[in-house]
């Protein structure tokens, strides 16, 4: 027996558990952490049932308490501060929205989401934005304080008041 070899096998000895307790206590640990494993697995699905339970039970809802779209929204409107700055919004059916604004030319700000109203409110959730200013999934919320067929007047969180053209399609002159 060589000297490393006595070292080890004395260490084995003289170590707090025997050998054989120590070989039963690993495959024990590795039997419970398998045990954890599934039981962790069964709780992130049971969790993910239960957001979507909770999701589908509340989306009734929220449309039932006055959440919704309204219509004369959908389309493409324009912003126009000054030669120098213009915001574009475009409103969909589906919810969706994107938005960009324009300084001298270029695009400063872009972003996309989903959008709501509910009364004289508009509702925003950011999920994308770029560059990154402000974090995706922001939520925001503007007071609507007249729609008609070609503009809407809004009240921003900025407390700044933006009138809306509708800028319709471009069709080429024939």
């Amino acid at each position: 027996m060589m000297r490393g070899e006595f070292t080890r096998a004395t260490e084995l000895r003289t170590s707090v558990r025997p050998y054989y307790l120590t070989r039963a206590c690993r495959l024990h640990d590795v039997l419970v952490s398998l045990s954890a494993g599934r039981i962790i697995a069964v709780a992130k699905n049971t969790m993910k049932l239960l957001v979507l339970a909770v999701l589908l039970v509340l989306a009734p809802i929220a449309r039932s308490e006055g959440y919704g779209r309204d219509a004369r929204l959908i389309g493409h409107w324009q912003y126009v501060e000054n030669a120098e700055l213009i915001s574009e919004m475009t409103f969909r059916e589906d919810g969706t929205f994107d938005a960009r604004v324009m300084k001298k030319g270029n695009v400063d700000v872009s972003v996309e989401g989903k959008w709501l109203t509910r009364g004289k409110f508009l509702y925003y959730l950011y999920t994308k934005i770029s560059p990154p200013r402000v974090p995706v999934g922001r939520r925001d919320k503007d007071t609507i304080v007249e729609i008609e067929k070609d503009y809407f007047v809004l009240v921003s969180v900025d407390h700044r008041v933006r009138k809306y053209v509708k800028d319709e399609p471009k069709v080429p002159a024939k």
